[in-house]
């Protein structure tokens, strides 16, 4: 196996482990809300991006700016 496949793997591993655990009826809660937390913490993550403040992003350097190009 090449590193490509050990880490799919890897990821596909902890995939069902993290399935089993917010299955679990005693720790399922708790993983469930974990998640769901990270969720929305990326969410905000997307939402405050300098885009969606009234800002300009500048296609020819790649960067953002508050004021007009």
């Amino acid at each position: 196996m090449n590193e490509e496949e050990k880490n799919a793997a890897a990821v596909a591993d902890l995939m069902r482990y993290r399935a089993l655990r917010i299955g679990c009826p005693i720790y399922g809660d708790f993983y469930g809300l974990l998640h769901r937390l990270q969720a929305e913490k990326n969410l905000a993550e997307v939402v405050n991006t300098p885009a969606r403040q009234c800002g300009y992003y500048d296609y020819k350097t790649g960067r953002f700016s508050l004021s007009p190009i």
